[in-house]
Parts: structure tokens; C-alpha cells; sequence
């Protein structure tokens, strides 16, 4: 397992020529079945960056648990542009970019909304499909800055600055579950939902160091986090090329949770 994290990591921070095209494979039995890990390192098309890919085999078949890819762009051969994607079982679970220009260092990130869908029961009674299913969703993606004068390639206007170095983060992060049951006919189906907000919070934090006054640096804040509101809700779905798709959705009942707010965020607008 160590092994494999620091591949990973090399995957998608490291973007050196001479870590391509390597493969590391192991092999064993389960069962008297061969059974096989391989993870593979190469250059991305571009020959700027890297690309790691991480395989597993049994009984023939072979599955792709992680790929992830590292590209970046130069100018006057300094890094100037990075971008990552990180893959599980073929989804793509994070995209991210950074950049590094005039002393100002930028990254931001996000895992794309995902929803996963887990059928709990199915029943068909003549045209009638009677379905229960459940799910979860979730989202998140940050931001981060970060400026200082002494990452400037000319360190001439030092003198100039009102700052030695400013910096900001900002987050944000969603999850929740949720329960459908429905009756269906034909391309038509309506039901009764239920939705619980797991977490849903957002963060920033700002510092700021004065060139002058290193001593007493500024910081700024602020935050909300809230668990466990949510709502009860009926539905009425139509069938189209390429799946369902939501007609009309009526609230039946909703609670606010739980809410905690620093700085200035307040729990008196409820999402």
C-alpha cells in the first residue's frame, strides 16, 4: 500500500522525462486463479507531464481501478500552467489546474457532482413496475491563491510592495442521501422521495503579512456548515431518448437540521 501511494503521487505532482514508461507488475494466485496488480507510468501525448495507471486482473478480466493524468505548459521554460485528472473505475472523481505567474501561485480543484443510484426493490404487476431505490450525491471544490514578491523571477521591486505575502483558501462541500419509491407505466412514472443533506459547508480563510510589519499579520475568516436538513418531495418523471428526465417536483415537507456559522455567514438563509 505505501508502495502504491507514493506512485500515485508521483502520478499527479510529478512531472519529470525521466519517469516515463515504467511498469511494475505483481502476480499471484487466489483460488488457483491468477490474480495481477500492474501499475504503468508514461508521458502524456503533449510529452509535458506524466500519466499513471493503476490495473488490477482476475479470471481474465481486467479492471481499472485509477488513472490520472499530469500536464502542464512552459513559458521561458518556467512551469506556468498544471492541470490533473484523477479516474476511478473510469469516473472521473477530480480535476484540478494550478498556474504560477508574476509571483502568484493559483490552484483550484473540484470533484465533479456525482450521483450513485443502488436499485432496492423491483416489482412488476401487469404494465405496473413498481421501484424502490436509493442513492447518494455529493460535490466539492476548492480554491487556492497565494502571492508573494519573492517568487517574482526579478526581485528588484521588493523594495516596492506593501505585502511579503498574501494567501487565500476557499472551500466548498456537499453529500447527501436520499430514497425514491415509484410506480411506473409505460413512459410515464410519480413517486414520494426523501432527501437528507448529509453536510453541506463552505470555508474561507485570508492572511495577509505586511512587508513593513511582519509581526502582525491580518487574517479574515468565515464559514457554514449544515447537517442533516432536508425535505420530502412527490414527482412525476416522463421517458426520453437517453433516460428520465423530472417533469415537475412538489415539496411536501422540509426541515432546516443543524447550522453552524462563523465570521460573516449566517444560519438565518437555510440552502
Amino acid at each position: 500500500m505505501k508502495k502504491l501511494l507514493c506512485f500515485l503521487s508521483f502520478a499527479v505532482f510529478v512531472s519529470s522525462p525521466a519517469l516515463a514508461e515504467k511498469t511494475l507488475q505483481k502476480k499471484t494466485k487466489i483460488f488457483g486463479k491468477e490474480f495481477s496488480v500492474m501499475e504503468q507510468l508514461d508521458s502524456v501525448p503533449s510529452g509535458n507531464g506524466v500519466s499513471a495507471l493503476t490495473q488490477i486482473k482476475f479470471l481474465g478480466k481486467a479492471i481499472q481501478l485509477l488513472d490520472s493524468k499530469m500536464e502542464y505548459t512552459t513559458a521561458d521554460g518556467v512551469i506556468q500552467n498544471k492541470t490533473n485528472d484523477l479516474y476511478v473505475n473510469g469516473i472521473k472523481v477530480w480535476t484540478g489546474g494550478g498556474s504560477l505567474q508574476d509571483g502568484t501561485i493559483e490552484y483550484s480543484g473540484s470533484v465533479a457532482p456525482t450521483q450513485i443510484n443502488m436499485p432496492v426493490f423491483s416489482y412488476t404487476i401487469g404494465p405496473v413496475v413498481l421501484e424502490v431505490s436509493a442513492g447518494v450525491e455529493f460535490e466539492a471544490a476548492m480554491n487556492a491563491k497565494l502571492y508573494s514578491p519573492i517568487l517574482k523571477p526579478d526581485l528588484s521591486t521588493l523594495p516596492a510592495e506593501e505585502v511579503l505575502v498574501d494567501t487565500s483558501l476557499d472551500t466548498h462541500a456537499t453529500a447527501s442521501g436520499y430514497v425514491e419509491g415509484l410506480a411506473r407505466v409505460l413512459i410515464v412514472q410519480a413517486g414520494v422521495g426523501g432527501k437528507v443533506n448529509i453536510i453541506d459547508g463552505n470555508a474561507a480563510v485570508a492572511a495577509s503579512v505586511p512587508l513593513m510589519d511582519p509581526g502582525h499579520p491580518e487574517l479574515s475568516y468565515d464559514g457554514k456548515l449544515q447537517v442533516l436538513n432536508g425535505k420530502i418531495y412527490a414527482f412525476i418523471d416522463y421517458r426520453k431518448i437517453g433516460g428520465w428526465k423530472r417533469l415537475s417536483n412538489f415539496n411536501l415537507y422540509s426541515w432546516n437540521g443543524m447550522c453552524w456559522a462563523m465570521g460573516e455567514q449566517s444560519c438565518s438563509t437555510l440552502n
